[in-house]
């Protein structure tokens, strides 16, 4: 049922024969099958901070695209830090928000046919991806102007329908948002006969900071912890003219982010901001 409401799975009028289409195969084919259809498919998902003229680790994906997701998403967690971020009261991992969003654009706006090499590359300063495309346009994508349109649509409806894709043109939109929060930058895409996306990790002289997404209480807390590392709680809700109790369950909530760490004993250590 799931295959013919997708459009999975289709007639040829001239012919008469009924079969699977090949987003069908790439979606939930068996690595033989796949493999038989079309040689070239994979997704080398690569490691490179060390040795820069090969990498410190790969994963050779040659699989079907929901397996393919995973493995990519695993492959990030492997090798990124994560970074939690408050929003809407419930933390969340911003890393896997961004990889999520790279993973899937990667994978299901991807131009099959093309025997280019899909890459997701995570270096010191950037993680990247390469896939090729069937491109609309030619140059740097404008986030702020930028209308999407389905590259691969059957494929996508079924990434939307487990849950693994949005709306239309809504991964562009989050990946801008959480890599604001996770490293400060703003990722680019450039689009081509070879679709690339370039997320910074980090990004220098960031004034952006780890202020992003707190609330003013968390502000304010780590403005004083940065004047002075040694300063009390009683200290800093006297400061702030708020009651201790507010202290301590906002200081709670840097400590579980890993934003803020207590060094030491109650007494006689002091404050580490992350």
């Amino acid at each position: 049922m799931l295959l013919r409401s997708a459009n999975l799975y289709s007639k040829d009028f001239v012919t008469g024969k009924e079969g699977l289409t090949l987003a069908a195969i790439l979606l939930f084919g068996k690595d033989t099958t796949i493999l038989s259809v079309l040689p070239h498919h994979k997704t080398d998902a690569i490691y490179r901070v060390k040795d820069l003229d090969r990498y410190d680790d790969r994963d050779d994906i040659r699989t079907n695209l929901i397996e393919s997701f995973d493995r990519m998403m695993a492959f990030v967690e492997k090798h990124l830090d994560d970074k939690f971020f408050i929003e809407n009261n419930q933390r969340i991992d911003v890393r896997n928000k961004i990889a999520r969003e790279l993973c899937v654009n990667n994978l299901i706006h991807r131009e099959f046919s093309n025997p280019y090499p899909a890459k997701l590359i995570i270096e010191k300063e950037n993680l990247r991806t390469e896939n090729a495309n069937r491109a609309k346009m030619i140059g740097k994508i404008n986030v702020d102007f930028y209308e999407p349109y389905p590259k691969n649509p059957k494929i996508a409806k079924i990434f939307k329908e487990i849950g693994l894709d949005d709306e239309l043109g809504s991964g562009v939109r989050n990946m801008v948002k959480y890599t604001k929060i996770y490293s400060g930058g703003i990722p680019e895409f450039k689009e081509d006969y070879i679709f690339k996306t370039n997320v910074p990790l980090i990004v220098k002289d960031n004034n952006v900071g780890i202020n992003v997404g707190l609330n003013e209480i968390q502000k304010e807390i780590l403005r004083l912890i940065a004047k002075n590392k040694n300063i009390t709680q009683k200290e800093m809700s006297e400061e702030l003219n708020i009651t201790k109790r507010t202290i301590e369950r906002n200081i709670m909530i840097l400590k579980e982010t890993n934003l803020v760490e207590r060094i030491g004993s109650r007494k006689s250590g002091y404050w580490k901001i992350n």
